[in-house]
């Protein structure tokens, strides 16, 4: 469980926050999408959960610790990270990307053992990207890297795990693609997953819950269809919107 209490963020010198008073909770075999426009602090949220920025106010409790009384071991033996970018300064193989997620459980003066080359292999599997353990990180598509990023959480064999805009970049069938698998994942293994989306209609298909970001606040945070409104998207994007509704399905089409 990921919880977040009176969260308020501020860089060092700046007149504002970017965040204000956050406050949520994030459970297992959920995933929670983070939905907001560009610049209203989604990363930044991400950034504080990691424990790589402090919060000026507030508290962030990873599996009921608080963050600031974990070592950053710790917190990598609770949670896991996909970031929007990652471009690694040498073309190691997939494999090896993954097997990087085995860091937290193994000793500064060890090598990975056979249980970490083991759990790596099982995570690539279940990803469907065991094909590529070989291939160069560098050299595969933008899908195939998110596939193995994942992966390299999975490996990490942590209850809860952060995906920064996991589709940034990825073509409408890779999208799907990895946000299915994502959701297939976390409620078959009980995890907790948090991820910033920019697609409200990806956010109906595949969170079970969602949280409305703009200017650092948060305004809503609920069931996908809950929070997910006409009234809603036109005060966080400033958009006019309507609702189709198609075999059981909603989805959100723009006013042009």
């Amino acid at each position: 469980m990921i919880e977040v209490k009176g969260l308020t963020f501020a860089h060092k010198g700046a007149a504002e926050p970017v965040l204000r008073d956050i406050g949520f909770r994030a459970d297992s075999a959920e995933v929670t999408a983070v939905l907001g426009p560009n610049g209203s602090g989604k990363t930044t949220l991400f950034q504080c959960l990691l424990g790589v920025w402090k919060a000026k106010e507030g508290e962030v409790r990873l599996s009921g610790r608080p963050i600031g009384a974990l070592t950053r071991i710790e917190i990598a033996r609770r949670l896991s990270s996909v970031p929007q970018e990652h471009d690694p300064p040498f073309p190691y193989s997939c494999f090896d990307i993954v097997l990087m997620g085995r860091t937290a459980h193994i000793g500064v003066f060890s090598s990975p053992a056979r249980k970490d080359r083991a759990l790596s292999r099982e995570a690539m599997k279940a990803l469907g990207v065991d094909h590529l353990a070989a291939r160069p990180y560098t050299q595969v598509s933008g899908g195939e890297r998110q596939m193995v990023l994942i992966a390299r959480c999975l490996a990490q064999d942590v209850p809860a795990m952060l995906l920064d805009e996991p589709t940034a970049h990825l073509d409408f069938r890779n999208q799907i693609t990895i946000l299915k698998r994502v959701k297939e994942i976390v409620h078959e293994k009980n995890l907790v997953a948090l991820m910033n989306l920019h697609d409200p209609n990806m956010a109906l298909l595949f969170a079970d819950k969602v949280l409305l970001l703009k200017d650092g606040r948060l305004l809503a945070q609920g069931k996908p269809h809950e929070v997910i409104t006409r009234k809603s998207l036109l005060e966080v994007y400033g958009l006019e919107v309507e609702f189709i509704s198609e075999n059981g399905f909603r989805m959100i089409c723009p006013k042009i």
